[in-house]
């Protein structure tokens, strides 16, 4: 379906019942203890699939090594003896 603007709409609420929430959100934040600035900010949050392109491109700058050579070398090596078997297996 094709996006649709949101037209603005009049609350449905009236006057009094906005006051008194007002007044009620007031009272409620005063009997609370004052809190430090820190405490207060919300830890900053990125949205989705940022981080995942922020590590592709750190990545593809580097040339470190993301897996050991002997370990990625074992594992090449054991992949190579199941594909000969399998290939023997067929050609049979």
């Amino acid at each position: 379906m094709a996006k649709t603007k949101e037209k603005a709409t009049k609350s449905s609420l009236s006057k009094k019942v906005k006051r008194s929430t007002i007044q009620t959100q007031k009272s409620q934040s005063a009997s609370q203890p004052d809190t430090t600035p820190s405490q207060s900010h919300k830890k900053r949050r990125n949205r989705p699939g940022t981080v995942a392109l922020r590590e592709i491109r750190r990545y593809q700058k580097s040339t470190e090594l993301l897996i050991p050579k002997l370990p990625f070398s074992r594992l090449v090596s054991l992949f190579e003896f199941l594909f000969e078997a399998l290939i023997i297996f067929v050609a049979c």
